[in-house]
């Protein structure tokens, strides 16, 4: 059996990425799924969390893992989307999403410091700016 060496890489190359395929796989359709990611790494949906959610008091940090979080599930699920074509009822699921994603990731540093990460504000308002 061949060692199994994983591509691990932040920044993808498709071209290398299809010279070393082979070595892992012989489904081609890697190949045409690796572009698309490559390209959706470049189209930034955070302006699609920006003109809909008003975040409030909620804190930078907060903010900046919520919206990351929810501008990822956008380019999966929602890529072909604009800012005005985006409807309430595509992006409020992902709001709460991303949002109890965070909320669990502070009980859990609740955990290790109380002082810091207790009784912290997550409400926000689902507003269309554009």
């Amino acid at each position: 059996m061949r060692q199994f060496t994983p591509l691990q890489n932040t920044r993808l190359d498709v071209d290398d990425f299809i010279a070393k395929r082979p070595l892992f796989t012989d489904e081609e359709w890697l190949d045409l799924l690796a572009e698309i990611f490559a390209e959706l790494r470049r189209r930034n949906f955070q302006t699609h969390v920006n003109a809909w959610v008003d975040m409030g008091d909620m804190t930078g940090r907060n903010q900046d893992a919520i919206k990351k979080t929810a501008a990822g599930m956008l380019k999966l699920l929602y890529p072909h989307r604009t800012v005005e074509e985006l409807r309430e009822t595509e992006i409020a699921p992902i709001i709460e999403f991303a949002v109890e994603m965070r909320r669990r990731t502070t009980d859990q540093l609740a955990q290790v410091l109380p002082a810091e990460f207790s009784n912290i504000d997550y409400s926000y308002k689902l507003q269309r700016s554009v």
